[in-house]
Formats: C-alpha cells, structure tokens, sequence
C-alpha cells in the first residue's frame, strides 16, 4: 500500500475509469474511508504483438476464409524468419503509437493517511 502523498503517477484507477490524480488529491481530505478505498495507483503499459502469433492468425484466417485445404502449412512454410523479423518491427512500430499506450491498476493508496497540504 501507498500513502496519497506518495503518490506520482498521471492518472488514478477506479472501477468507473480513470482519473487525473490531481482532481482526487484536491477531494482526497473530503473523501470518507469508503470513497478513498475504490482508488488504485496506475502504470503506463503498451501494446505488444507478437509476429509469429499475428502471422499465425493470418493465416488461420485466410485458409477459412478462402477454403483452400492446406493454405495454413503452405504459408507458414513460406515465412522465413527475415521476414518475420521484418514484420516484427512493423508491428513494433505500431506499439510505439501514442494511442497503443494504456495503464493498468498497481498500488492500493492507504485510505486511512490523510493528504499534507
């Protein structure tokens, strides 16, 4: 557990959402034992794709859609590990978009320490 003066990060986890840390710090001494317990500390996180796992799916995929017997094996076959070291640092790239950023809940904030002013 973490004390609220402790507390760094951005953005507050609750059930309803997030909320920016600031706001619940300006209501936290007005909060009553209940209301404080529903917030969480957050850690930025991001998207990761794995290219074997992505290509795998692909190609799941297209043999159903195009119903041709043995498509799967054909193209795993096919794809060499250049070209999924290739693709690999596409999908990284998408990982490193602003939008692929998400948090997570970490710490519970100790709701009986009262917020110094």
């Amino acid at each position: 557990m973490i004390s609220i003066n402790d507390v760094d990060c951005e953005y507050l986890w609750t059930v309803n959402g997030l909320e920016f840390t600031e706001d619940v710090k300006e209501r936290w001494n007005s909060m009553d034992f209940q209301e404080r317990c529903k917030y969480l500390t957050t850690k930025p996180d991001r998207i990761e794709f794995s290219a074997r796992e992505v290509l795998d799916d692909l190609f799941v995929q297209s043999e159903e859609s195009y119903d041709v017997e043995d498509m799967y094996d054909g193209l795993l076959n096919d794809t060499t590990d250049e070209f999924v070291n290739r693709f690999q640092e596409i999908l990284d790239e998408i990982s490193g978009f602003d939008s692929a950023e998400f948090f997570t809940a970490a710490d519970e904030i100790d709701p009986t320490i009262d917020l110094k002013e």
